[in-house]
């Protein structure tokens, strides 16, 4: 298996100067630096709630193909699709 690329989880949502921004959940005091995206337009604060659960999401589908053989063969194929489109890597690779 090789070491995901991503930060980790958990991040948040934070309002930074008038913009939504998704950071790591420990972020400095400030709450600056660290910042991952800023979101704009009219669904950004849902777009950025979305954003912001990706890490947590991604581990949640590695553990089910890790551990749950009684997947059906549709919901594993599509969580094998997620985890390599989100990781760049081939599920061998990230398994």
């Amino acid at each position: 298996m090789k070491k995901l690329k991503h930060t980790r989880g958990p991040w948040k949502v934070a309002y930074q100067d008038k913009n939504i921004v998704v950071m790591p959940e420990k972020a400095n005091k400030k709450g600056t630096g660290n910042q991952y995206c800023e979101c704009a337009g009219g669904n950004h604060d849902n777009n950025a709630r979305l954003i912001s659960c990706a890490p947590e999401m991604l581990e949640a589908l590695i553990f089910m193909i890790k551990h749950n053989q009684d997947l059906c063969e549709d919901c594993r194929i599509d969580a094998v699709k997620l985890i390599e489109k989100a990781t760049g890597m081939k599920i061998e690779e990230v398994i």
